[in-house]
């Protein structure tokens, strides 16, 4: 995927080229993927692969409870 593209993969609606391949589905999954991670103040991103494909990662914060 183009880097400059990256970040669209978010938007809702959005698909990857459709000539690849399936091209089913409505385009909402990492949409709803970044909304959901967003309230739980996560972080989402998506970054090409060293020999092809894509990587998604969610980075969710914790907190650590030391005294209950």
């Amino acid at each position: 995927m183009p880097e400059d593209q990256l970040e669209r993969i978010f938007d809702r609606f959005t698909k990857a080229d459709t000539a690849r391949g399936g091209g089913g589905g409505s385009g909402l999954g990492l949409a709803i993927v970044r909304e959901h991670a967003r309230l739980l103040g996560a972080e989402v991103t998506a970054r090409n692969r060293v020999g092809g494909g894509l990587e998604v990662q969610v980075r969710v914060p914790v907190e650590v409870v030391t005294e209950l």
